[in-house]
């Protein structure tokens, strides 16, 4: 199926800012809550002859079942509680007290806080699964679009440095691939360049490089480190260091987002590992070819030598 160009790009920034999103403080949405509650409680009170109980509850239940639509289980929860006073404050007798006359009235008011708390954590579940369902699609579209690009790269520069960019606007990050050069230390080979005042960042560059191990910000191993270092893995053997440094420093204690990382390091190290296969698989021709204008020259030589 075909894909939008750059589709899974800006999927994927807007999968950062789905997380950052959910990261802000959550008591805004119960302030919403409790002010849908009164805004419901105010239409209520203009209904007039409609103004039977029955109409009363499936208004607070539909109010409801908005609220944990749109803001999650918590708020509706909170607006479940509202709903259940407001209907024993304002439409139960005694009015304008909480002090309800009658077990009927008890025994509705139970009910409707029972069938309201079901019904809002089946809506905010429901909304749970189709946000998870909306991540999964935009993962694969980004992973997709990674799978497609990076192949059609006509050097190793070109793939880690297209790989980089888009690990850096999907995850607002700053990103750097490091990699040994002819076995020296770790070099920059592409991305940015990251200030290390001190040296410890290339310090847990070379420690991920050793020991094939996460390690950085938002991990247990060295996590006073500005950023998070994710080991490039050939099989068993380690070829490089994916570093991001993200603007929000915890856009990656989210699990599903460490994995889709790691996901997106295991094609960049594929990446990496065709294109050294394929640079060993040249340099055995060249050598074969070599080998084989040599034995051509000896022969002629000889063949020379030996004729009169």
């Amino acid at each position: 199926m075909a894909r939008e160009p750059g589709r899974g790009r800006r999927e994927g920034v807007r999968e950062v800012a789905e997380l950052a999103r959910r990261r802000r403080s959550p008591w805004p949405h119960y302030l919403w809550a409790a002010g849908a509650v009164g805004v419901c409680t105010l239409a209520a009170s203009t209904l007039g002859p409609f103004r039977s109980l029955t109409n009363l509850i499936m208004l607070f239940l539909l109010n409801t079942v908005l609220i944990a639509s749109l803001l999650g289980w918590g708020p509706s929860l909170l607006a479940t509680l509202c709903s259940v006073g407001a209907m024993a404050f304002f439409f139960m007798p005694p009015y304008f007290s909480f002090a309800v006359q009658g077990p009927e009235y008890a025994l509705t008011l139970t009910v409707m806080l029972l069938v309201s708390a079901l019904i809002s954590h089946l809506t905010a579940r429901s909304r749970r699964q189709a946000e998870l369902a909306r991540r999964q699609e935009r993962q694969t579209a980004v992973l997709y679009e990674m799978c497609q690009t990076l192949p059609a790269m006509l050097s190793l520069q070109e793939m880690l440095q297209e790989a980089a960019v888009r690990i850096s606007q999907t995850f607002a990050s700053r990103v750097s691939v490091l990699m040994p050069k002819k076995g020296q230390d770790l070099q920059l080979v592409a991305g940015e360049a990251f200030v290390d005042e001190y040296g410890s960042e290339n310090l847990v560059a070379r420690w991920v490089y050793r020991h094939g191990h996460l390690a950085g910000l938002g991990t247990e191993t060295l996590p006073k480190a500005r950023g998070f270092y994710l080991p490039l893995r050939a099989g068993p053997r380690v070829i490089g260091v994916l570093r991001l440094e993200p603007t929000d420093p915890q856009a990656l204690h989210d699990p599903k987002a460490l994995q889709f990382l790691e996901a997106l390091g295991a094609q960049i190290s594929l990446a990496i590992h065709r294109e050294m296969l394929a640079r060993q698989a040249q340099e055995v021709q060249v050598q074969m070819e070599t080998e084989r204008l040599r034995n051509t020259l000896l022969s002629s030589v000889s063949h020379d030598l030996r004729t009169p």
